[in-house]
């Protein structure tokens, strides 16, 4: 071992740094080569060309003995059917159970994966029609919930506040002072003297008025933000050391129309480290301006509609003879 190198990392006493240390092993570390050209157009014959390294987000669930366990099937609804209870008996209705509401504005879309499936309210005909129509009822009120949130109605604040007190509360939640601070006697000398008339509240008033403060701003950031439910599935099987097997997680979305997107969302054992601090330096004005004319020479569209792009799919099929329709292939 004469002349090897060895890398001496210290790391935090928590499960989950030692984890992110494993995890890290994972990364591709080498640094030989580009993986990814990112080409934007330019006003030459030359593009501008971006080179990029790609990495992991995430450990693929289809690498895990358990996958299906792990949401990582979402190809189609028989993906969603448990077994038989018999063979008389046709296969139950998966049970995702909701556990968590979500900020979509705090969603990061890497921790999503798999492909999307769309949830409408159900047709089944062994359905009652009362059913039915009370199950529609409340998908609808789901689906306008989760876009459109509650408006929350606020108290008007009242003409009587002094704008001392406001002051105050301000400077307690801007310079981060305690509550203690009105009962000190340098600091009523020093009210006193600027404001003979001003009577200050209490501690116990003071630390109300901060977390009315609080809620308000809180209940404000809380308007008109669109909703992301997560969902835990129900574990089917099992073991012998735990009563209940693994479970998947899925985060659920609302669209304009009656419906929703159902995607699978990653766990923190498949989840790989990851760290993209935040830049805080703006960026080189000449490469800004190189950015934006790129840019300006591309359509801009409001909406995305995926059956303008063409993957010329049909075409490849043709040429080797095969024809794909549904989940059965046959010769053309």
């Amino acid at each position: 071992m004469l002349g090897a190198e060895v890398e001496l990392q210290q790391v935090d006493s928590s499960v989950f740094a030692l984890e992110n240390v494993l995890k890290s092993w994972l990364h591709e570390q080498g640094g030989d080569r580009e993986h990814l050209h990112l080409l934007l157009p330019s006003m030459g014959d030359t593009p501008v060309c971006i080179k990029c390294d790609i990495q992991e987000r995430l450990i693929s669930p289809a690498l895990i003995p358990l996958s299906p366990n792990l949401g990582a099937k979402t190809e189609s609804p028989r993906d969603f059917l448990l077994s038989k209870n018999s063979a008389t008996q046709s296969p139950l209705p998966q049970r995702l159970k909701a556990i968590k509401v979500l900020c979509a504005d705090g969603v990061c879309e890497s921790l999503m994966y798999g492909l999307p499936l769309l949830l409408r309210p159900s047709c089944c005909w062994s359905l009652d029609w009362d059913d039915m129509e009370s199950n529609h009822k409340i998908f609808h009120g789901l689906c306008h919930i989760l876009r459109v949130r509650f408006t929350v109605i606020r108290e008007p604040v009242s003409a009587e506040m002094v704008d001392l007190t406001e002051a105050l509360v301000d400077m307690v939640i801007e310079d981060s002072q305690p509550f203690s601070i009105v009962e000190g006697t340098g600091f009523r000398k020093l009210v006193k003297a600027l404001a003979p008339s001003c009577v200050l509240p209490t501690r116990q008033t003071l630390k109300a008025m901060v977390e009315k403060r609080y809620r308000e701003a809180k209940d404000k950031a809380k308007v008109s933000r669109s909703l992301f439910l997560l969902l835990q599935s129900e574990p089917t099987h099992k073991t012998a050391s735990r009563a209940a097997g693994v479970f998947s997680h899925y985060m659920l979305q609302a669209s304009p129309s009656l419906s929703l997107l159902l995607k699978p969302v990653v766990s923190r054992e498949l989840l790989l480290p990851c760290s993209v601090p935040p830049c805080t330096q703006e960026p080189c004005p000449e490469a800004t301006s190189t950015v934006q004319a790129s840019l300006q020479q591309l359509d801009e569209e409001s909406v995305f509609n995926p059956l303008l792009l063409n993957s010329n799919l049909y075409v490849q099929l043709r040429s080797h003879g095969l024809l794909f329709h549904g989940r059965y292939t046959y010769k053309y």
